[in-house]
């Protein structure tokens, strides 16, 4: 029985070790089926650079007769070059990336401790500069400032435009990866079909290299991106170090130039307030002598007075300037907002997120102001420019003293003029020297400080447009109220406020005052109105008049009728006509404001519908077109006129209403 179970068990020993044999030889077997249908992918190495340029100048020297043939065999041996050396600049881009992992979070904290430093040491802003420094000194610190100012802006513009791109890198990094195992399959799949079509001709060697150099790049592309990835973190940690350190620079070395601007103006006025007072002195001096001194001392004090005017002017324009900039950089601020408010939201801009770029639009500034102003600044720099001109000439007149004195006693008609006199008139004429070379030099700064202005001004109008584009676009899907609701229903809409706001109304009638003594055509207009209105009551006494010939046949004309239709049509239109005039000139005056062109507009708008109105009331009146013409009972046309009363009474302000509303905020009405 022992010995029965012993063999048994010797059996099945057996048997499992037979059974292990024959599957670790099927798993041999199929190991090497396995590596005999990979082998012809890797059995022929790409080969090196020097290799494939070597046959590609063998293949470019070669006498074949086929150019089409010898021209394929190019191609393929250039693109698995361009593979190759896509593959070195993915490993070396890899590296960087594996550096940058390392290094990018020291070098970040370092850059910001070097800020906080800088931060604290420039805490106090001090110039390089003294008591004694010169005018002169300081304009030339002033422009070795700006420059470093349009360098750092430079530099702080580049840092943000880096970061905008690397906060849509990791999608696109994403998106890629998958497209490079998708490349990769199907780069596999082509190996194999040509490993097993056992063709060894020089066509199959070469797309064997370009495919093999293909996966190659891809390989290496694939651990790239894996690399910039990982990285993405801390580059992008490091960029924004290096903007906050960028931006420190830029706001040191614009404060710095505010206080070198401020320091100057006070110099240049200073100085101009000097030669002003030196000016009038000379002038009250001169009284009693003669007439040429007298007007010599005359026209120097009215030059210092010009001169400090244009001092005046340009601190004017600098600080105008200044605040240009300072709402340039809030709404450029707000600009990002809204696009970041935008991606949040996507598709679902309601509630309140609609509601902040709602707000946004309504803080926008008015293109009307901006566009009055640069008209201003315009006209200003056109003056400017020619009182430059002439002050230039002058002072070319001016470069002889001594001949132009000798001019200026010829034209006064003095033959001799005595020592002290011909002295006098040299120290004016040479104090008028001086003056002009001040007066162009600050002419000079003012034409120099209105194009920083036009620029500034350029760059928030664009920044103004700009962002109202973005909110035209993607507020058209905000819904402008919520449900009703019975907590919503008695609360006032901002629009309404804005109708019945008394800044806005006064801010209309100040565009009208200004229209009325400034606009020759709307005086004109006006003027022919007013007439039009005092005449229509004749008008009307032939209207009446008229009535009396009819039902005679003798005076009974259809003319009449005629006449009479023309006349109502014409008498009617006085009060809409001045409605239409008053709204033209609300739009297109100089001094018009957001307010004022939308009412100008709903005024235009509602000038035919009142014109209608009236017209159709005035042929409802007694003795009028429908009761002495067309016989129409006395009772209807009361109730017509009554009717008509009612209509225009309501529905006109409402309808002026809704139009200002729609003209102020097209998009929220």
């Amino acid at each position: 029985m022992n010995g029965e179970l012993v063999r048994q068990q010797t059996m099945t020993n057996s048997f499992c070790r037979g059974l292990l044999a024959i599957c670790l030889w099927l798993l041999a077997f199929a190991s090497q089926i396995a590596v005999a249908q990979t082998a012809p992918v890797n059995a022929a190495p790409v080969p090196n650079a020097e290799i494939l340029e070597a046959k590609i100048a063998e293949a470019e020297s070669a006498a074949d007769p086929s150019d089409e043939h010898k021209n394929q065999l190019l191609s393929l041996y250039q693109q698995a070059l361009s593979y190759l050396q896509e593959t070195a600049a993915n490993e070396a881009a890899a590296q960087a990336f594996r550096e940058a992992l390392q290094t990018a979070p020291g070098e970040a904290l370092a850059i910001r401790e070097k800020t906080a430093a800088s931060s604290a040491a420039e805490a106090e802003i001090t110039l390089p500069l003294d008591r004694s420094s010169s005018l002169q000194d300081l304009e030339t610190f002033l422009l070795q400032d700006k420059g470093d100012l349009a360098l750092a802006n430079n530099l702080l513009a580049d840092l943000s435009r880096r970061l905008e791109e690397e906060a849509a890198r990791p999608a696109l990094i994403r998106q890629r990866l998958q497209s490079v195992e998708e490349e990769l399959t199907e780069n596999q799949a082509q190996q194999q079909l040509l490993s097993a079509a056992e063709d060894e001709s020089m066509d199959t060697q070469a797309r064997r290299w370009l495919l093999e150099a293909q996966a190659q790049a891809l390989r290496t592309e694939n651990e790239m991106l894996d690399q910039e990835l990982s990285s993405h973190s801390a580059r992008v940690d490091l960029l924004e170090a290096k903007r906050e350190a960028a931006g420190q620079r830029s706001a040191a070395i614009g404060r710095r130039i505010a206080l070198l601007e401020e320091l100057i103006r006070t110099r240049r006025q200073a100085d101009a307030e000097r030669a002003m007072l030196a000016a009038e002195t000379r002038r009250l001096e001169a009284e009693g002598q003669h007439p040429l001194v007298v007007r010599l001392a005359g026209g120097n004090a009215s030059l210092s007075n010009q001169i400090a005017q244009t001092v005046a002017q340009l601190d004017d324009i600098a600080r105008r300037k200044e605040a240009t900039e300072l709402l340039e950089r809030q709404l450029d601020g707000d600009f990002n907002s809204a696009r970041e408010i935008i991606a949040i939201g996507g598709s679902n801009l309601s509630g309140e997120l609609g509601n902040l770029l709602r707000q946004q639009r309504q803080n926008l500034p008015e293109l009307r102001l901006f566009e009055r102003k640069a008209r201003e600044r315009e006209a200003l720099a056109s003056q400017t420019g020619i009182k430059r001109v002439l002050h230039r000439r002058e002072q070319q007149r001016l470069m002889d003293t001594e001949a132009h004195v000798s001019r200026l006693l010829a034209e006064a008609g003095v033959d001799e003029a005595s020592e002290s006199m011909r002295t006098r008139l040299v120290e004016l004429v040479d104090e008028r020297r001086a003056l002009l070379q001040q007066a162009i030099e600050s002419e000079d700064l003012l034409l120099l400080e209105l194009g920083e202005l036009e620029a500034s001004q350029t760059d928030l109008l664009k920044t103004i447009k700009r962002f109202d584009e973005l909110l035209d676009v993607n507020l058209l899907w905000v819904r402008s109220a919520s449900r009703n609701e019975l907590a919503e229903l008695g609360a006032l809409p901002e629009q309404i406020w804005r109708i019945i706001s008394p800044s806005g109304w006064y801010g209309a009638a100040s565009v009208l005052a200004h229209q009325a003594t400034h606009s020759a055509v709307f005086i004109l207009l006006g003027s022919a109105l007013i007439a039009f209105l005092w005449g229509r009551k004749y008008l009307v006494r032939f209207v009446e008049e008229t009535s009396n010939k009819l039902g005679k046949p003798i005076t009974d004309r259809f003319a009449y009728t005629l006449q009479v239709l023309i006349v109502s049509l014409v008498a009617a239109a006085a009060w809409p006509l001045l409605a239409a005039v008053v709204g033209w000139q609300l739009q297109v005056s100089e001094a018009a404001t957001e307010f004022s062109a939308a009412v100008g507009i709903a005024l235009v708008l509602l000038a035919m519908q009142f014109y209608l109105l009236r017209a159709f009331r005035f042929i409802c009146i007694p003795r009028g077109l429908a009761a002495a013409h067309f016989r129409w009972p006395e009772p209807s046309l009361q109730l017509l006129r009554r009717e008509l009363d009612r209509l225009s009474w309501t529905y006109l302000p409402a309808a002026g209403v809704t139009a200002v509303i729609v003209a102020l905020d097209p998009l929220n009405a």
